[in-house]
């Protein structure tokens, strides 16, 4: 049997050319959520199925009387769907993927219709502090968390230091691998990315340390706080061009 840790630590050694992969970042993140998806190569099937999916939303929040439970209501929704498919939508089926792509559209279209409390519609601007844990990752690559096919899934966060320096992490086990990256606002929903430098960690004790070179950019969508079955949270949705969403509970701070 093949020891997995030796192997995992050796695929990530040296990798400044897959920074990305771990950074959230896979080139440009101009485009907007989904539109070369949506317009082709999808079946009628799958299409449908996620159109129902979110119709289900609208009826149900159209019945609610709060003016902000659409939104909650979306919320809720997206991260019931996320559970149902799991963290890596690499693996998951194109129905699957085209769903949680949808039932992220209808949040995200809750902060930009002015609905919430306190969101505006500059999710790039919205301050980030702490440690956010990945939920799920349309990405093939290792920033979904998921290696060897998602046949391993890691934990995947990210740390903000200040408003500028962040360390994204993977987590498997005793392994840890950690990217370290500086962040740039560049307008109300795009964030420039620079990597910086990699560690990569066993059993709690650094085993290499290197440069990172490169950088890429997200696409921010959607970021708020947000309060869905009694729990405060930061939710946030970003592209990159990859459909990402992250969180960060906040009750129990």
């Amino acid at each position: 049997m093949i020891n997995v840790i030796p192997v995992l630590a050796f695929a990530f050694v040296g990798a400044n050319s897959r920074c990305a992969d771990l950074c959230h970042c896979e080139g440009s993140a101009g485009a907007r959520l989904l539109p070369a998806q949506l317009a082709a190569g999808h079946s009628v099937s799958v299409l449908n199925a996620a159109a129902s999916a979110v119709e289900d939303i609208a009826t149900t929040a159209s019945t609610v009387g709060h003016p902000n439970n659409d939104r909650n209501v979306a919320i809720q929704a997206l991260l019931d769907g996320i559970q149902d498919v799991g963290q890596v939508g690499s693996v998951a089926s194109q129905e699957d993927r085209l769903k949680i792509e949808e039932l992220a559209k209808a949040v995200i279209k809750t902060q930009t219709a002015g609905t919430a409390d306190s969101a505006v519609d500059t999710p790039a601007r919205y301050p980030l502090t702490g440690t956010h844990t990945l939920l799920y990752s349309a990405s093939p690559k290792q920033s979904s968390g998921g290696l060897f096919g998602g046949k391993i899934v890691g934990r995947v966060t990210q740390r903000f230091d200040n408003e500028t320096t962040f360390y994204n992490k993977l987590r498997i086990g005793v392994l840890e691998i950690e990217l370290r990256a500086n962040r740039e606002v560049k307008n109300d929903k795009l964030i420039a990315v620079k990597f910086d430098e990699m560690t990569i960690s066993l059993f709690g004790k650094t085993v290499k340390k290197s440069p990172a070179g490169g950088g890429g950019s997200w696409r921010c969508l959607f970021a708020d706080e947000v309060n869905v079955g009694g729990q405060r949270k930061i939710l946030r949705i970003m592209q990159t061009p990859s459909l990402f969403v992250l969180e960060q509970p906040l009750d129990g701070e």
